[in-house]
């Protein structure tokens, strides 16, 4: 019983030596996935999770506002293969279209 008590002590005292106490006001963090898009236009589809994650941290670097179709879907191609319905494509502004793909071009590039 003292065993479990001490074990639980200890938890709370490391749980509270980690924690972030915040101060005066919380600031907003521009994500670029975040932002709604006036007039998407699909980039691409990746072929895979590695293109996925190239393609976004670089949208992400330049500021260029983006959308994933499918995102939170768990893995790119989850199920038995449909890939219709479980394939992710990206999509950008429409303004942001041709900066977008000369963008993914030159990562490509690399």
């Amino acid at each position: 019983m003292d065993i479990e008590i001490a074990a639980i002590v200890i938890v709370l005292l490391v749980v509270t030596a980690f924690a972030v106490i915040p101060t005066g006001e919380p600031k907003p963090i521009e994500d670029p996935a975040s932002k709604q898009l006036k007039m998407p236009r699909e980039l691409l589809v990746p072929s895979d999770e590695n293109e996925m994650m190239m393609i976004k941290s670089l949208l992400e670097s330049e500021g260029i506002p983006y959308h994933v179709h499918n995102d939170n879907f768990g893995t790119l191609y989850p199920g038995p293969g449909n890939f219709a319905l479980n394939e992710r494509a990206i999509f950008v502004d429409e303004s942001d279209y041709e900066a977008a793909s000369a963008l993914i071009r030159e990562g490509k590039q690399e």
